[in-house]
């Protein structure tokens, strides 16, 4: 049985895609071994999408999505984590180590 559970705000994170990949994937792997945590993620997954289904839609602009990829291509390159990431919301430390070989 599982002791330690992520808040519901970094539950809510996760279920509406706005959790960061580092906690995204301590989440998920927290997911895979936990029912209750599980149950609560799907819960808050179906009240997004019935959200989801009940907007009206809302004209964007002809070049939005031109203008969309623009600001991708400008983006800042992605840096990774520190070798020593601190997971306190979980109670967690998690240590990378990586290698590149051809």
């Amino acid at each position: 049985m599982t002791r330690h559970h992520p808040d519901e705000t970094l539950l809510l994170e996760y279920a509406s895609g706005a959790a960061d990949e580092a906690r995204a994937l301590i989440v998920a792997t927290h997911l895979s071994f936990c029912a209750q945590c599980r149950q609560t993620v799907t819960v808050m997954e179906k009240v997004g999408g019935a959200l989801l289904e009940t907007t009206a839609p809302v004209a964007v602009q002809a070049d939005a999505l031109n203008r969309s990829l623009a600001r991708l291509e400008t983006a800042a390159p992605f840096e990774p984590l520190p070798g020593n990431y601190d997971l306190s919301r979980l109670n967690i430390v998690a240590s990378f180590q990586y290698k590149i070989t051809d």
